[in-house]
């Protein structure tokens, strides 16, 4: 055999590596008996791999360790396949400390010609290169003559390749180890021709005498590392600068197995437990969670595990000092090293954010000036109390009489402090009996009593007013007591909120017959019968002004916040106004008739239509304008029929989509938020906007406000008046605008009727101000003239 025929020899026609426990970890060439390719064998078994001759070939590599030899040759059989081949090994270092390698070759078919040999060698793009004792060049593949030169007189030695600590090593460590019969494999360093150092990985094998005419030559097979080395360096470094993100967001990460061990954090994670970041590996969430948490936690991990899902909830979690922190937790499942599955936990510390929310939900469902319940704080309270339609209890309803001309007698001050007193008078009469306590009115409360049966409502309702009579009464010249009327109905039969409106009409009706008096709602009550008559003429007024075309159009400008005094309006809000005889009026009750008798959809349909007629007749006065605003009720929002109405609308029309914006109050949005959803999405493809109107008179959560693609927030009027003055609303506009604006929602602020409201809410920084300091609500012909008294 050649000289080169025995280098080539070094690698064979299939080479794989083997770990531990004899299982294939990398393989090159292909399989001589089956001929599949070496990538199929890699995490397989040698049985797997041949089904005869596997355990003949664990047993000689064993052998060959044993007695040293160079190699042996076994049969292996695969598919029906039987063949002979030779079989080398080694064991390897370095990285790969303990993996063996074998070289299996064809008995009969290894090395075609002595020619081809020698073109693959020097084809190799790895250096081969064989030196005699003293490291003198024998031979060398083109490699090593292109990237080492030949050195002097056409020779080149090992000292001229290495660098000087690995001449060392080629002295100490390679010599030892070929004095013993071993072969070597290690890292090294060479210098190239222009002196750069290589790191080098390198194996060398001293050949047989008889295979180099009895001179014992080396052979040495190197391979440069320096791309290998640069990727690797890539990689940390590519690591490095993604941890010291993962540090530097504000965002707490964890790594988690499903069972919630924490595999890595990083540094904001450390801060929000109150450990060291490295602290955290290995411990598990239930550590920072009780067990209702944890519980959760655990079902939303599976969850986020196995069906590859974008899993979000709240929870409360314990730092290391004790203190509870509530967090939002987002969860996803992804790669981690080694393709193993992970999942990836981000916590957002959301405490203070919710202890916001809670006090601006208190602000909202509590009188500001006794703290007692309001109308919409009472009626939360009954929903989650009082759901029951067999829940026991009594509703009672308190007005005081006359207070009106007290007010008058002892000015606002003295009377706000007369309602302290009542509101105070109620709170320690009914301490420790879990009542309900509201203020609904001006001078009216409401009582919720769900201890009282029927035998004992009335007397509780005699109790009231004469604890009402006993309230202290600043001193004036006219001698003042306080009596009032209670009307009281039971809870159960028709729910809260029918004993609500029955206790108010019993309220009523005992102030109608005698001051002082108390009435228990009966069914027979006078007014029902004549209010049903009512508010069935008020629907046909509405049919009949849709039939008669006698709604009318109005509008009412909006203006950008700075300049609004002087500049041209930004946009303008359609209404509706209804023809009563010679002027223009808007009964709420018409309206209200209208939803009671589903006559809004059919309302809606009309303005929409109306609307679009007179914009595509004006488009000079449309063009000058940013959009027009269009209000939509509760009952279109949740029909899908108005939806594709309106989409057939809007696309028949020669309007451009994005000067239509499509008004939904807040309340109608929450209480239908999926069909509140998908209208604003469906209808928003198409290029049109949506503002989310009387923000914060309803439910008022920035939850909802977050999830629903709104391009606008409407802040309800009732806390822009008068925000100049009261502290409060001044906060509730403030928390409202800066929310809505982060979500990247524009703000207008509705009912602006001074210029010290308009100044507040320019200090805020809402965009857009609408109401009479600018102009009040005008038939939508006049808006030409508007627009040309703005320019």
């Amino acid at each position: 055999m050649s000289l080169a025929e025995h280098l080539i020899g070094q690698a064979g026609e299939l080479i794989i590596a083997l770990d531990a426990g004899d299982r294939v970890i990398a393989a090159w060439g292909q399989d001589p008996v089956s001929r599949a390719p070496a990538r199929q064998l890699i995490e397989r078994s040698l049985d797997d791999i041949w089904s005869e001759g596997s355990q003949a070939l664990l047993e000689a590599l064993n052998r060959q360790a044993a007695e040293q030899r160079q190699s042996f040759d076994v049969s292996l059989s695969a598919a029906g396949k039987t063949l002979a081949v030779r079989v080398r090994s080694t064991v390897l270092d370095g990285a790969y400390a303990g993996a063996r390698v074998v070289f299996i070759d064809t008995l009969q078919e290894r090395f075609a010609t002595s020619g081809l040999v020698q073109h693959l060698m020097h084809q190799h793009p790895d250096y081969i290169l064989v030196v005699d004792q003293q490291g003198q060049l024998v031979d060398s593949n083109t490699a090593v003559v292109r990237d080492f030169a030949t050195g002097v007189s056409g020779r080149i030695a090992v000292d001229d390749l290495l660098s000087e600590s690995a001449q060392r090593q080629w002295r100490g460590q390679v010599m030892s180890a070929l004095s013993q019969g071993a072969d070597w494999s290690g890292h090294s360093v060479w210098l190239s021709a222009d002196g750069r150092r290589l790191p080098m990985q390198m194996h060398v094998v001293r050949l047989a005498r008889e295979q180099t005419a009895g001179q014992g030559h080396i052979a040495i097979f190197a391979r440069d590392t320096s791309a290998e080395q640069r990727v690797e360096a890539a990689l940390r470094e590519s690591e490095r600068t993604l941890r010291n993100i993962l540090d530097g967001t504000p965002v707490a990460l964890l790594g988690l197995e499903m069972s919630g061990d924490i595999v890595s954090a990083n540094q904001r994670a450390g801060v929000l437990l109150g450990r060291d970041a490295g602290d955290l590996i290995g411990m598990n969430l239930h550590r920072f969670m009780d067990d209702d948490a944890f519980e959760e936690a655990a079902f939303r991990l599976e969850y986020a595990y196995s069906e590859d899902s974008l899993e979000r909830w709240n929870a409360r979690i314990e730092r290391r000092d004790g203190t509870a922190l509530d967090v939002a937790v987002t969860v996803r499942g992804v790669l981690g090293r080694g393709g193993h599955r992970i999942l990836l936990a981000a916590f957002e510390d959301v405490t203070d954010y919710n202890r916001l929310q809670a006090e601006i939900t208190y602000q909202l469902d509590h009188d500001v000036l006794t703290d007692l319940l309001n109308r919409r704080g009472l009626e939360r309270v009954l929903k989650q109390r009082a759901g029951d339609e067999d829940r026991r209890g009594y509703v009672f309803h308190l007005n005081i009489d006359y207070f009106r001309y007290i007010n008058e007698l002892i000015g606002q001050t003295e009377a706000d402090t007369v309602l302290w007193r009542i509101a105070d008078m109620l709170r320690r009469r009914l301490q420790g009996e879990g009542a309900a306590i509201a203020r609904v009115g001006a001078d009216e409360f409401v009582v919720v009593r769900f201890d009282t049966g029927d035998a004992d409502a009335r007397q509780h309702a005699t109790g009231l007013l004469e604890a009402l009579a006993q309230v202290e009464t600043p001193p004036t010249d006219t001698a003042l007591s306080l009596t009032g009327c209670v009307g009281y109905a039971p809870l159960g039969d028709g729910g809260w909120l029918h004993a609500l409106t029955a206790a108010g009409s019993a309220c009523y009706a005992a102030k109608a017959a005698a001051r002082g008096s108390i009435r228990e709602y009966t069914a027979e009550e006078p007014g029902d019968s004549q209010d049903a008559r009512t508010v069935m003429a008020a629907a046909q007024s509405v049919r009949n002004a849709l039939s008669q075309e006698a709604v009318l159009l109005y509008a009412q400008p909006i203006y950008r916040t700075a300049g609004a005094e002087s500049g041209q309006p930004h946009c303008f809000e359609i209404l509706a106004r209804f023809q009563d005889r010679d002027r223009a009026t808007f009964p709420v009750h018409l309206l209200s008739a209208a939803e009671r008798f589903g006559l809004m959809d059919r309302f809606d349909r009309y303005m929409v239509r109306r609307a679009l007629a007179w914009m595509a007749a004006h488009e000079t006065v449309v063009d000058q304008i940013d959009h027009v605003a269009i209000n939509l009720s509760g009952n279109s929002v949740s029909d899908p029929l108005f939806q594709e109405f309106l989409a057939e609308a809007v696309q028949g029309s020669s309007i451009a989509p994005d000067k239509l914006c499509f008004e939904i109050t807040e309340t109608i949005a929450v209480r239908n938020i999926a069909q509140a959803r998908r209208l604003m999405r469906h209808i928003g493809e198409l290029g049109c906007r949506f503002s989310l109107d009387d923000f914060g008179a309803g439910m008022c959560s920035f939850h909802y406000l977050r999830d629903l693609p709104a391009d606008y927030v409407k802040i309800d009027g009732s806390f822009v008046q008068g925000m100049e003055d009261d502290p409060v609303r001044h906060q509730l506009v403030r928390s409202i605008n800066e929310t809505a604006q982060v979500l990247g929602k524009q703000t207008v602020a509705e009912f602006v009727d001074s210029p010290a409201a308009l100044q507040a809410l320019a200090e805020l920084g809402v965009d857009m101000v609408q109401g009479w300091l600018f102009s009040p609500a005008v038939p939508i012909d006049e808006i030409p003239a508007v627009m040309a008294r703005g320019a």
